[in-house]
């Protein structure tokens, strides 16, 4: 996660001593072991919130494609169905003379 080398821990060690007093550092390490798990916390709960928000645009742009395509149905439905059977009669006509 941090990609802390062995080298990287000892130094963080040695500076945590010098300027702690040994004494407190269990408290000083338990605090910092409370804030990390809160940040973690928080991070995943943020990760969380920022999945549900792209998949509610995401439905969302669904449910608006599903009206556009609704309405281009509805359009089609009606503007060639009212065509064909005015040609009806047409056809009609040219089978009668056919026969």
């Amino acid at each position: 996660m941090f990609d802390i080398g062995i080298w990287e821990l000892a130094l963080a060690t040695v500076i945590a001593l010098v300027v702690v007093k040994p004494e407190d550092l269990p408290s000083v390490l338990r605090s910092a072991g409370r804030f990390l798990g809160k940040l973690r916390t928080l991070s995943r709960e943020f990760s969380q919130h920022m999945n549900d928000m792209i998949e509610e645009a995401e439905i969302n742009e669904i449910i608006a494609e599903k009206d556009n395509l609704k309405q281009d149905i509805k359009e089609i439905s009606t503007s060639d169905f009212s065509a064909f059977s005015d040609m009806m009669p047409d056809i009609i006509d040219d089978d009668e003379a056919d026969s």
